[in-house]
């Protein structure tokens, strides 16, 4: 289903794969064989997959030039829309969905099971003709609230 997506939504756009360990080679080579070849050409390109630090630095560079954000890892949703970058999230896991929907942004995601490549091209199109999205109120209002909490645990407020 992500080959197919793939290969629809580089008519439109070019595609950047963003491996955070090891592993995630071996998923993005997957969806690479699955490819047209003149896809994988001119249209798909591979980040570095570097980890620790440098590598979280690094891949948010590339989230924050990106116009568009389609993540499974949960940290790579929150950190585009904490920068509040277009992002969609695919809902592998739970905590994912439940992230869009404590947010009020549950259009934002899609959940993986069965052929969701038509679904994801939808979304996509729809995210990318918004103008830049404004800062969620909901994200505020949880960023406040959690920075009042580590001010409590660290007795920050005397």
């Amino acid at each position: 289903a992500m080959s197919k997506y793939v290969n629809s939504i580089s008519a439109l756009y070019d595609v950047v794969f963003v491996p955070h360990i090891y592993s995630d080679l071996k998923a993005i080579h997957s969806i690479l064989e699955r490819l047209d070849q003149s896809v994988v050409r001119n249209k798909v390109s591979v980040s570095g997959c570097v980890q620790g630090d440098a590598g979280t630095r690094y891949n948010f560079s590339v989230y924050n030039n990106s116009e568009l954000v389609i993540a499974s890892r949960f940290h790579a949703n929150v950190g585009p829309l904490a920068s509040s970058n277009k992002v969609i999230g695919l809902s592998v896991l739970d905590r994912v969905s439940y992230m869009y929907d404590s947010l009020g942004r549950s259009e934002q995601y899609v959940s993986v099971d069965g052929d969701f490549s038509s679904l994801l091209f939808n979304k996509s199109l729809e995210l990318m003709s918004c103008d830049l999205m404004m800062p969620n109120i909901a994200m505020e209002k949880m960023k406040e609230k959690t920075i009042s909490f580590y001010k409590k645990a660290f007795d920050l407020t005397s």
